[in-house]
């Protein structure tokens, strides 16, 4: 009996078996079952865009960066990178000084031409010491001549510092020269505007004035006053 029962299942089995393999043999292909098959597929930039956004995918981007951030740091650490720079700031500096000293119309910074300087020279007193300064002021007054005013004020300034031995008086030195003698002294500001005063009205040759006449005098008057608390 038992023989029987196994002789049946087996029976059995092998004819579910043919069965299977029957189907597959006379079913079209495209109506066999579907089984998981990994095929090639192109992704949308969209989709890429938002993978980046998810936090699992944070390396990608970071990644990017850093190698960003690396390049630039490479480049901004080379030499001639910082010296354009420095070249940069010091040419634009010297650039606006320039401008300035141009439109406030100060020449104390330059030499002058010898022929400039031989002008002037012809117009200089003989002796800076011999001159009688108060009255030569009180002629040139009483006709309105600002210009020469201004003139024999800052020469009488040299002259009484000389005589303090504040400066050394040359005809051939600048007033260059003269301030950079007094750079360290209290009296050097107020001296800087007599000269400023002095260049603008003398060599500039503008007309002056009397509401600019009263600020030259008072800024000579000024330089009297600490002249004065010098001694």
């Amino acid at each position: 009996m038992k023989r029987n029962v196994k002789g049946v299942a087996l029976f059995l089995s092998l004819i579910a078996t043919m069965q299977v393999h029957a189907q597959h043999d006379f079913l079209p292909k495209e109506e066999w079952p579907q089984r998981n098959i990994i095929t090639d597929k192109k992704i949308s930039p969209a989709s890429i865009d938002s993978l980046k956004k998810q936090n699992a995918f944070w390396y990608a981007d970071k990644a990017f960066s850093e190698k960003e951030k690396k390049e630039k740091k490479t480049f901004e650490q080379q030499p001639w990178v910082k010296t354009i720079f420095w070249i940069i700031i010091i040419g634009s500096f010297l650039a606006f000084l320039i401008t300035y000293l141009i439109k406030s119309n100060i020449r104390i910074f330059s030499k002058r031409n010898m022929a400039a300087m031989a002008d002037a020279n012809n117009e200089m007193p003989t002796n800076l010491f011999t001159l009688h300064y108060e009255q030569a002021i009180q002629k040139a007054l009483q006709l309105k001549d600002y210009r020469s005013v201004t003139r024999l004020m800052y020469l009488q300034s040299l002259k009484t510092l000389t005589e303090k031995k504040l400066i050394v008086y040359k005809p051939e030195k600048t007033n260059f020269d003269y301030l950079s003698a007094l750079y360290d002294t209290k009296i050097y500001a107020s001296f800087f505007s007599i000269t400023r005063n002095y260049e603008f009205a003398w060599y500039g040759k503008f007309d002056i004035s009397d509401v600019v006449f009263q600020k030259i005098q008072q800024d000579f008057s000024t330089f009297k006053n600490e002249i004065r608390q010098l001694s």
